[in-house]
């Protein structure tokens, strides 16, 4: 078992990956954050037509009683490029779930999401010692699904015409990862210095 790097909560808010740095939300981000939320409504959980900033905190951090949610912004070239979401994130069972990741259509390739997905599960694993990372997609996305099993996660489940989306009835794909797994598959030597990154400026 991996060490377990302690942190502060300053410390904490930068996440360096290959392509994007996350960045702990701040509210001056919101904007950002809702018209990308917007433009990704037709396959996010919500109805980005209707999102504000007051009402963020209810639908991007969303969480279950006794549980924490936390929102990353996710920069490139000094650019809001995405956003992604740690949701029911449970301290006794050391669960959570990626509720939200989505990425300005502009910037919509396989490597900022991979990116991302690597980041935030990175930080999970090592830093709130969480043991399962589970989230869930619309079953047709054939390009996200074959992401998600290169990068070492497990197909649970299948709810069935779980969503009404473009006029019908969508399947949900249920997944998840677990601690063993991911450090099975990535070097879990990641020390503060290769983990933090500076927050863009300007």
């Amino acid at each position: 078992m991996a060490a377990v790097v302690e942190y502060s909560a300053n410390e904490a808010t930068m996440i360096s990956g290959h392509n994007v740095t996350l960045i702990e939300a701040r509210r001056d981000d919101m904007p950002a954050i809702i018209q990308i939320a917007s433009e990704c409504a037709n396959w996010l959980f919500c109805d980005g037509g209707n999102l504000s900033i007051d009402r963020l905190d209810s639908i991007l951090l969303a969480t279950d009683t006794g549980t924490s949610s936390l929102i990353w912004s996710a920069w490139k070239h000094r650019e809001i490029v995405g956003f992604v979401t740690l949701n029911n994130i449970h301290p006794i069972h050391r669960s959570a779930e990626i509720l939200f990741l989505a990425v300005r259509s502009a910037q919509a390739d396989a490597w900022i999401y991979s990116d991302i997905a690597k980041a935030i599960s990175r930080f999970a694993f090592m830093h709130l010692n969480l043991n399962r990372i589970e989230w869930k997609n619309y079953a047709g996305h054939r390009s996200i699904n074959a992401l998600y099993k290169r990068g070492g996660a497990v197909l649970e489940g299948v709810k069935k015409e779980a969503r009404w989306r473009n006029g019908k009835f969508e399947d949900l794909n249920e997944w998840a990862i677990l601690r063993d797994t991911w450090q099975a598959r990535h070097n879990t030597t990641a020390t503060k210095r290769n983990l933090y990154a500076i927050r863009p400026t300007g």
